[in-house]
């Protein structure tokens, strides 16, 4: 769910088959003046999960994912990681609702927060 332009939206961060949340993100969303096709998001997070263990931090990242008409989510936007910080504050960015969401209002939007260690090469 994507708030109106100018509000905040707070959302836990909650993994599967546990109760407590590990973390928080935090949500901005401004519509770019000029244009109604491009949305401006700042995106943050707090008290996140540290996947690194005793020797590091995670380097997290998110990951904006669109639910196509069948039901499977699509990938349609990657932030760049943020290093040993479990309180990221990602740099601001504007993506077209095209992109984000196909010019669909009400297509369900996923916001995944990642970390850069879990992934494989």
């Amino acid at each position: 769910i994507i708030p109106g332009a100018g509000s905040r939206k707070r959302v836990p961060l909650t993994v599967p088959g546990r109760k407590k949340a590990c973390g928080a993100l935090s949500i901005i969303a401004e519509e770019v003046h000029g244009t109604s096709d491009s949305v401006q998001l700042q995106l943050s997070a707090k008290k996140l999960a540290n996947k690194d263990g005793w020797f590091g931090k995670s380097d997290p990242f998110f990951v904006i994912s669109k639910q196509q008409s069948g039901g499977q989510w699509v990938k349609c936007h990657e932030s760049k990681p943020i290093m040993d910080n479990l309180n990221p504050n990602w740099a601001s960015m504007t993506i077209t609702t095209r992109k984000l969401r196909g010019n669909d209002p009400y297509r369900p939007l996923r916001f995944d927060v990642v970390d850069l260690s879990i992934i494989t090469i």
